[in-house]
């Protein structure tokens, strides 16, 4: 089964947008994860460093470390931390997200509010089988799509469902 992709790209924003943001495209239920590996990075922790996948809270969403993904089967958030408290993210959807864009951006200034649609003929294929992603005692298996790029080549790999 093909749909079609949206993919859209917020070069900079805050920690309380991102939040909101998840809230709004990814919704409830959802699950997260992600960890440390430059700004927050301890060497003696070792793996510790990576956030294992835990379904995402009713009041709250971590977002702590330097990258970290967001999903469901609405949408996927990825962002990566660009500082102290700057964020860039990537929302993936099968579904238009503009709206959403404009209601959490709503109140930034003109110049901060730069998210852009980065495609839309991106086809999307959805995956039956489960991806192995996280071993040991809390072993999590994710269902997936691929997004491809006009000339079909795969880009993305959009994280919907996990499965114990």
């Amino acid at each position: 089964m093909s749909e079609t992709g949206y993919i859209y790209r917020i070069p900079e924003t805050n920690g309380w947008n991102l939040t909101q943001l998840i809230n709004k495209t990814v919704g409830q239920p959802g699950w997260t994860f992600g960890g440390a590996i430059l700004w927050d990075f301890e060497p003696v922790m070792k793996s510790a460093n990576l956030r294992p996948i835990k379904q995402i809270g009713q009041t709250y969403i971590d977002i702590s470390g330097d990258f970290g993904h967001a999903f469901s089967q609405h949408a996927e958030v990825r962002w990566k931390r660009r500082g102290k408290e700057g964020y860039d993210v990537l929302v993936l959807s099968e579904q238009t997200q503009d709206e959403t864009l404009q209601r959490v951006f709503s109140k930034e200034t003109e110049e901060t509010r730069k998210h852009r649609q980065l495609g839309e003929s991106w086809k999307v294929q959805t995956n039956d089988e489960l991806k192995i992603m996280q071993t040991g005692p809390n072993s999590r298996r994710l269902r997936y799509k691929t997004y491809h790029a006009p000339n079909g080549a795969v880009q993305f790999v959009r994280y919907t469902e996990v499965n114990s």
